[in-house]
C-alpha cells in the first residue's frame, strides 16, 4: 500500500473507531496536514462535524458540545501553532473535568528539529493539562492490525477514567496524504473497557453520625448533578445553597435558598456545624470563605482532586454526589423542622427587599427567568454576568440547564462554548462586553449551530468587575490598566458576521427576536447599586434575624 493510501487508510480507521466507542461529534478547523481525518469524517455517514477557521474557537465549541452530551467530543487541527492555540480550551477541560480528545496532526519525526515549515515539537506540547498522550507512528503496513483500535480504545476510556478531561493522540502523517485509490478502514472490532462505579461505602455509619447534627448546611458548588440532594434536606431539614451551575437551582425547588450570599455577608454569626459540600468549588468567595468556619466539612465528588482552598476540610468522599445521596437518604431519621425554616425566613425576606431598575446589571440577569424555559440552557459568561446570576437568578419555576465556564473562569472562549452547547438544545447567553471582544470570532459560529443562540451583551465600556476587586485604586489607573476602558458596541460586528441586533433601552427589547442584543450599563452606578443592594439587605436581615433567633 502506498503512502497517499496507507495515510487515508489509517485516518479512516481512527475515526471509525471513535464512532464505534461512541465518540461520533468531530470539530476541525482547516488544515492540508489533517487532510486524512477531514476525508474520514466527510465519507463516515456516522460522524457528525463543525468546522471553525480558529482553533481556539473550535476546541472551545468542543468543550461546550461536551459539557451537555457528557461524552467526550474530538478536536482536530493541522500541525504548528494551530495545535498550541488549543492550549486555552484544554486548560479549561482539565479542570472543569470535560472530556475532550486532540488529534493533533503533525509532520513526521524526521522533519522534527530540521527547521521544516509547520513543524514543532508537538510532543507532551500540553503538559499535565492532558490526563493521556500517545505519539502515534507515522502511517506503515508492519503494526498488528488492532493496534490503532486499542489506542483509540484506551484514549477514550482514559477520556472518562480514573478523571474525565482532556487526552492527546498526535498524529504524524508525511505527503502525500490522500490517494486516488478508494481505501477503506480497517475492519477491526473495537477494544471495550469497563469503567467502575463509585459507590458509598459503609453508608449506615454516615447516616447515624450526620444524623445527630441539628445545623448543617448541604452546598451543592459546580457541577453537582444531584438533585436527589432533596431527599436529604429534606429528612435532616438542611438548607441547600446551590451554585449558579450545580444544576440545582434550575430545578426552582423549595429547598434552595435563594440569596444565599447576601445571607451569609450580613449574619457573619450565622454558623453551620457540619457542611456537606457536593461537587466543584462554588462561584461565590464569600460562600467558600463561610464554609471554613463550620465545625466539620465533608466533601464529596467523584474525582480525587482536592478542592479545599482554605484547607478546611475534615471529610473527603470520593464518591458520585447523585449516588451518595440516594445511598445516604433512605437510611437518615427524619428530623423535625426548626433549623430549616429560620433559613427559608431568612431567604424570604432578602427576596422582598432585593429589587433594582430592570435595565441595571442586576436587573438585566433578574430578567432573564421571564425568558428562561426547560427546553432552553443558560449561559452566564465570567466576570460579573455569572457573578451577579450567582447572587440574583433563583428561578421560581423550573427552567433549562444552566452552564458557565468556571473551570479556571476565563473569558477567553465563552461564545464558542455556548455554540457547541447550542448543537443539543437553544441558548440564552449573557456575557459583558470584554468577554465577546476576547472571542469575536466566533460570532461565525452562531449562524451554523443546530439550535438558535441569544447573545446578550451587557457592556460597560471595560471589565466591570474591576470596579470591585479593584476598589479604591486610583481611577486614573483603574481604567487603563485593570478595566482596560473603551468605547466599543456592537452593531457593526453583528453586522459583519450577518447576526440581527438591537439596543435594548426597556426589559421588553430583551424579549424581542434577535440573535445579539447590547444593553449599555455604567461601571460606576453598577458599583454603587450593588453597595446599596447589599446594605438594604444587610439592613433587613439584621432586624429580622434578631426577632428569630
Amino acid at each position: 500500500m502506498n503512502q497517499g493510501s496507507l495515510n487515508e487508510t489509517w485516518g479512516k480507521t481512527l475515526i471509525d473507531q471513535l464512532v464505534k466507542q461512541g465518540v461520533d461529534y468531530f470539530c476541525l478547523a482547516p488544515g492540508f496536514r489533517s487532510t486524512p481525518f477531514a476525508l474520514a469524517i466527510a465519507e463516515n455517514p456516522k460522524a457528525k462535524s463543525f468546522v471553525h477557521f480558529d482553533e481556539r474557537g473550535i476546541a472551545f465549541h468542543a468543550l461546550g458540545y461536551a459539557k451537555v452530551s457528557k461524552k467526550p467530543a474530538v478536536v482536530i487541527v493541522t500541525s504548528g501553532t494551530a495545535v498550541g492555540n488549543l492550549m486555552p480550551a484544554v486548560m479549561e477541560a482539565f479542570s472543569a473535568q470535560i472530556p475532550l480528545i486532540l488529534l493533533t496532526s503533525d509532520r513526521p519525526a524526521i522533519l522534527r528539529d530540521t527547521m521544516a515549515n509547520q513543524t514543532t515539537d508537538q510532543i507532551k506540547i500540553f503538559g499535565d493539562f492532558v490526563h493521556y498522550f500517545f505519539d502515534l507512528p507515522a502511517p506503515q503496513n508492519d503494526l498488528p492490525e488492532n493496534f490503532l483500535a486499542t489506542t483509540i480504545g484506551q484514549a477514550v476510556a482514559r477520556s472518562r477514567f480514573p478523571i474525565k478531561g482532556p487526552i492527546q493522540l498526535n498524529c504524524p502523517f508525511p505527503e502525500p496524504f490522500f490517494s486516488e485509490e478508494k481505501t477503506r478502514a480497517l475492519p477491526c472490532p473495537p477494544t471495550n473497557y469497563s469503567l467502575p462505579k463509585q459507590m458509598l461505602e459503609n453508608p449506615k455509619r454516615w447516616a447515624e453520625d450526620l444524623g445527630k447534627i441539628e445545623k448543617g448546611v448541604i452546598v451543592l458548588g459546580g457541577n453537582a448533578d444531584a438533585p436527589e440532594a432533596k431527599a436529604i434536606a429534606e429528612k435532616l431539614q438542611w438548607p441547600i445553597l446551590p451554585d449558579i451551575i450545580s444544576s440545582y437551582r434550575e430545578l426552582g425547588d423549595e429547598t434552595t435558598i435563594s440569596h444565599y450570599h447576601h445571607i451569609l455577608k450580613s449574619l457573619p454569626e450565622l454558623q453551620a456545624d457540619a457542611i456537606i459540600h457536593l461537587g466543584d468549588p462554588p462561584v461565590s468567595k464569600f460562600l467558600l470563605q463561610w464554609m471554613t468556619g463550620a465545625k466539620r466539612l465533608i466533601h464529596v465528588a467523584e474525582h480525587p482532586k482536592r478542592c479545599d482552598p482554605h484547607h478546611c476540610v475534615s471529610d473527603r468522599i470520593i464518591c458520585s454526589p447523585s449516588t451518595f445521596c440516594k445511598q445516604l437518604a433512605p437510611l437518615l431519621p427524619q428530623r423535625e423542622d426548626g433549623w430549616f425554616s429560620m433559613w427559608k425566613h431568612l431567604s424570604n425576606v432578602a427576596q422582598e427587599i432585593c429589587s433594582f431598575p430592570s435595565m441595571s446589571e442586576p436587573g438585566v440577569i433578574k430578567g432573564i427567568e421571564k425568558l428562561a424555559k426547560s427546553n432552553t440552557a443558560l449561559f452566564f459568561g465570567n466576570s460579573m454576568p455569572i457573578r451577579d446570576a450567582d447572587m440574583f437568578f433563583f428561578p421560581s419555576n423550573p427552567c433549562g440547564p444552566i452552564f458557565g465556564n468556571r473551570g479556571l473562569s476565563g473569558i477567553d472562549g465563552n461564545i464558542a462554548t455556548v455554540c457547541g452547547i447550542a448543537h443539543h438544545m437553544p441558548v440564552i447567553a449573557v456575557m459583558g462586553d470584554q468577554t465577546v471582544l476576547h472571542d469575536l470570532n466566533s460570532l461565525a459560529q452562531l449562524k451554523k449551530t443546530k439550535h438558535r443562540v441569544k447573545l446578550i451583551i451587557i457592556n460597560n465600556g471595560g471589565g466591570g468587575i474591576f470596579s470591585f476587586v479593584a476598589n479604591g485604586i486610583r481611577k486614573d489607573v483603574l481604567d487603563p490598566y485593570f478595566t482596560a476602558a473603551h468605547d466599543t458596541h456592537f452593531a457593526h460586528a453583528a453586522k459583519m458576521f450577518d447576526l440581527s441586533y438591537t439596543l435594548a433601552t426597556t426589559p421588553e427589547t430583551i424579549t424581542e427576536d434577535f440573535d445579539v442584543i447590547e444593553v449599555l450599563t455604567n461601571r460606576e452606578e453598577n458599583l454603587a447599586l450593588h453597595q446599596e443592594i447589599d446594605q438594604k439587605i444587610k439592613n433587613a436581615l439584621c432586624s429580622s434575624f434578631s426577632m428569630v433567633s
